[in-house]
């Protein structure tokens, strides 16, 4: 195993890595990408390739920590299912919060080392899938892409209805003509 100098040197720059990364992500908002793509195309490049490579990384470090705990690692193609798969990404964050907690509990002596973990009596049921989960693993196309008359918000607003048949206050009257 390596020095106690070297884990805190390396544990060091770890830390003022993370806060640099962490300090550049928190400089851009998320309402701001959408804005800095459309300025800049060689911007959203970049980001796409970052977030692939944010992506792969997360995978890996996934997997990796699922082999350890024994759990089954998702397939995360891309950042949409990050949002679909989230309950086993947190399961398999939380085994190993688990094994790292008993670890430093087996380490300082608080707790006593077990032989052999206990297996469950029976094997948990799988859950139905809940309807948001299956609305949002859906590739479903913007219902807007549909209408009959698609919207144009280069030109000036005019209703689009002729009448009312069952209003109370007739069309005529609640169309408020602008002086322009």
């Amino acid at each position: 195993m390596t020095s106690p100098q070297d884990f805190k040197s390396l544990q060091d720059n770890v830390e003022a890595a993370l806060v640099a990364t962490v300090k550049s992500v928190n400089r851009v908002s998320a309402q701001d990408l959408p804005f800095l793509r459309a300025v800049d195309p060689s911007v959203g490049e970049d980001l796409d390739a970052k977030t692939t490579r944010i992506l792969e990384l997360s995978t890996t470090l996934l997997k990796s920590a699922a082999d350890v705990c024994g759990l089954n690692a998702p397939d995360l193609e891309d950042t949409d299912d990050i949002d679909m798969r989230w309950r086993s990404i947190v399961d398999i964050v939380d085994s190993v919060l688990e094994k790292a907690d008993t670890s430093i509990d087996e380490y300082t002596g608080a707790l006593k080392r077990k032989d052999a973990p206990a297996a469950d009596a029976a094997p948990q049921a799988k859950k139905p899938k809940t309807t948001g989960t299956v609305v949002r693993s859906a590739n479903i196309t913007k219902p807007q892409l549909h209408f009959a008359q698609l919207v144009d918000n280069n030109a000036l607003w005019k209703p689009v209805i002729t009448k009312k048949p069952h209003a109370k206050v007739p069309l005529e009257e609640s169309l408020v003509q602008a002086s322009l």
